[in-house]
Formats: structure tokens, C-alpha cells, sequence
């Protein structure tokens, strides 16, 4: 049975943040990624470890999402290539990939978002250099320098 929208209920949906749009089974899967990534909150850094110990950036998050059975490239620059590109930081979904670089640009960071605020800046888990696994606010001047992109790889061909 096919029932017809009204528009303002067509525009409303429309017009709603794409956190708002996203599947349940999205949504379950982004619920159990970062879980699985606070778990490893206070674990150390080391340049070229995968875990379960101590990571790098980018081992943490091939890590994290190998948890849910998905396969990322293992340096973050391989990682900015894979999903699908998110234009507008309002846009972000717990889960997707974040990007991070000297001057903004040449990615040399990544972090996996936590919650995202109306205004766009978001919270987000990562390895830290200098203090290991640890979550990180976008606003921070230190991060908001260097944010240069997101990418989104649940729900997404990779």
C-alpha cells in the first residue's frame, strides 16, 4: 500500500541533518564501532602499531573497523581515498572517518567521530602521538587548524 506524502512532511525529511537519515542497522553498527573503540582509551602510541596494545592513527582505526568485519587501507592518506566524501561537517555521523593535516592540508591524521554538535564541530576518538588513544574536541584550536576532511565508510562501498 503506497501512501502519499504531504510536502511539508516531504521538506521536513529533506531538509533533516544526514545523522538524522541514517539506518538502524547504520546506526547499530556506528553504536558498536565506537564502543569497541573506547575500549582502547588509554592505550599508548607507537608509529607503526595495529594494536591491541598501542597504535598508530591509522592502526587504530583499521583496527576498530575490522571489528565490524570492514577492511581500511592501513595509512590514513590510503584511508582519505576510501568511502565516500562528506562536504559539510553538519553532515557527520558517529562513525565516519576524520581527516587531519599540517596547515590543512596533506593528511597525515585520522580520527573516528563520536558525536557531532549542531554547529558542525564534533568530538572524536583517536591515537594520540603524544598522549594515546584519547577523545578530542573539533573546537579545539589545535584540531581545527588541521581539520582537513571526513569521509563516511559505514553504509558505503569501500
Amino acid at each position: 500500500m503506497n501512501v502519499a506524502l504531504p510536502d511539508q512532511l516531504i521538506d521536513l525529511m529533506e531538509s533533516l541533518p544526514a545523522s538524522a537519515k541514517m539506518s538502524a542497522l547504520d546506526k547499530t553498527m556506528a553504536t558498536d564501532l565506537i564502543s569497541a573503540a573506547k575500549q582502547h582509551i588509554g592505550a599508548r602510541y607507537r608509529s607503526g602499531s595495529s594494536g591491541p596494545s598501542a597504535f598508530d592513527c591509522s592502526g587504530f582505526t583499521a583496527y576498530v573497523f575490522k571489528h565490524l568485519g570492514i577492511s581500511l587501507k592501513r595509512s590514513s592518506k590510503e584511508q582519505h581515498k576510501q568511502g565516500s566524501a562528506i562536504d559539510n561537517s553538519k553532515d557527520l555521523q558517529p562513525g565516519d572517518l576524520v581527516f587531519f593535516g599540517r596547515r590543512g592540508r596533506n593528511v597525515n591524521h585520522v580520527g573516528i567521530v563520536v558525536d557531532v554538535e549542531s554547529d558542525g564541530t564534533f568530538q572524536f576518538i583517536h591515537a594520540s602521538t603524544s598522549r594515546g588513544v584519547r577523545i578530542d574536541d573539533s573546537s579545539d584550536d589545535y584540531w581545527s587548524l588541521r581539520f582537513i576532511g571526513a569521509r563516511r565508510i559505514i553504509g558505503t562501498e569501500i
